[in-house]
């Protein structure tokens, strides 16, 4: 299912299946081994580019902020932040970001939630 990259957080989440692909890496849905809550985890592979990093450390900045300010549970809240001790087959590093499940992708979610009405002016 998915590749060697996953075993450094395999102790602590069973991975359960693949919910999609992107342009830094996979998302799972997964188990915590401990708690039993399912979880989404984003494993983002990132090359040693300045700007590609940075890109990340942003994503993972807006993530924990808006965990902070969602008081009625809204977003899906991110729950932790690993740093993986090694780097994939292409020297890149490896950073999982564990968050809540959520069951449809944001794109589905707006898709069947918003009704756009549209006029012909």
């Amino acid at each position: 299912m998915v590749g060697c990259e996953w075993r450094h957080i395999s102790n602590d989440y069973k991975l359960i299946r693949v919910l999609g692909k992107g342009a830094f890496g996979m998302v799972v849905k997964a188990r915590d081994r401990k708690t039993k809550e399912v979880v989404a985890i984003k494993m983002m592979t990132i090359s040693k580019s300045q700007q590609i990093l940075a890109m990340a450390l942003r994503e993972i900045q807006i993530l924990k902020q808006l965990s902070k300010l969602d008081k009625h549970n809204v977003t899906c809240k991110l729950r932790n932040v690993v740093l993986s001790p090694e780097r994939s087959k292409s020297d890149q590093l490896i950073i999982f970001l564990i968050m809540d499940y959520f069951p449809l992708s944001l794109e589905s979610f707006i898709h069947n939630s918003v009704k756009i009405e549209y006029s012909e002016a």
